[in-house]
């Protein structure tokens, strides 16, 4: 994948299982692929995005989430890149998982 979206995405700024927001990003070959913004993470000074394929695209199995760092280009965009560390991809998806545990019990309790 592409390490940035066309979507300038100025409203991630909290920690929690979001409403599926689309995203647009460009694999190496120029393919547009839409995805659903489920969760934003912050780590370690840094904010990540869970996404989730809107439609099934070839590598992905169902249910698999693509997480990807947020940063700022030159011009204040927010550009997402992908991480090179399986260690902070694993430690993102567990903070992922313990959101969705709490959006889920905060569910049933309503």
């Amino acid at each position: 994948m592409k390490n940035e979206s066309e979507n300038n995405n100025d409203e991630i700024q909290n920690n929690d299982i979001v409403e599926s927001e689309v995203l647009i990003l460009e694999d190496e070959n120029g393919n547009q692929n839409e995805f659903y913004l489920i969760a934003t993470i912050p780590y370690e000074d840094n904010w990540y995005i869970c996404l989730e394929p809107a439609e099934p695209i070839e590598g992905f199995e169902e249910g698999e989430l693509l997480i990807l760092e947020v940063q700022e280009d030159k011009d204040g965009n927010d550009i997402f890149v992908t991480i090179g560390d399986e260690k902070i991809i694993q430690n993102i998806f567990d903070e992922f998982l313990k959101l969705q545990v709490e959006s889920d019990n905060s569910e049933s309790d309503n």
